[in-house]
């Protein structure tokens, strides 16, 4: 994992489980919502698996390419 210009990178790694511990991290903040999007399904049941005993809201939003719109 690595944290630059406020983007988590976790390529190959379980999200849910990398956010958890990367909020740790600041422990004396009071998270009450996270908003998720990614392209990978699989990730987002890894944030809501992460997530599911914490008071933290969680959604989550599958990105799907758009068409290309021309003016």
């Amino acid at each position: 994992m690595s944290f630059l210009k406020g983007v988590i990178h976790s390529s190959g790694q379980n999200k849910g489980l990398v956010l958890k511990s990367f909020l740790a991290l600041f422990e004396t903040l009071n998270f009450k919502r996270i908003l998720f999007v990614d392209d990978n399904e699989l990730n987002l049941r890894h944030m809501h698996e992460a997530f599911k005993k914490s008071s933290i809201e969680i959604k989550t939003f599958l990105f799907r390419a758009s068409a290309e719109i021309s003016e």
